[in-house]
């Protein structure tokens, strides 16, 4: 009779044991969805302000003899460009990026690949071109 209680016993601690494993795995998905929503906020609020010390090159004024020094005068860091971003792999077609607004290409690439969410980049060949219009 004490084999079957603790026996009955055993298998209602397991189920309990599974019940709150169950639960310990919901919140850490919660858990994990939040942290992610949180970068994500953080990130566009970081590249929100510094995104507003930059100004487009068509906005600037072609009178302006001294760019770093008109910059500095207006509070602004760096001037943006439209590029458009070409990223080739070896199968399929090429996918195309335009217009990407950055500083170099190298950051419109980055942006180019944040875009269409690919995270392995090393199966594409980039390529990035500036917009004259």
């Amino acid at each position: 009779m004490t084999q079957e209680k603790s026996k009955d016993d055993l298998a209602a601690e397991r189920a309990e044991l599974e019940k709150l494993r169950a639960e310990l795995a919901a919140e850490r998905q919660l858990l994990d969805e939040e942290m992610a929503l949180l970068e994500k906020s953080q990130t566009s609020s970081r590249q929100q302000t510094s995104f507003a010390d930059r100004i487009h090159v068509r906005d600037l004024p072609k009178d302006v003899e001294n760019v770093r020094a008109w910059l500095r005068s207006k509070g602004r860091q760096a001037i943006v460009r439209d590029y458009e971003v070409t990223l080739r792999s070896g199968n399929g077609r090429p996918r195309v990026v335009s217009p990407v607004i950055a500083i170099d290409e190298a950051e419109a690439i980055s942006i180019a690949f944040t875009q269409l969410k690919i995270e392995s980049t090393q199966a594409y060949n980039p390529y990035a071109r500036v917009i004259n219009a």
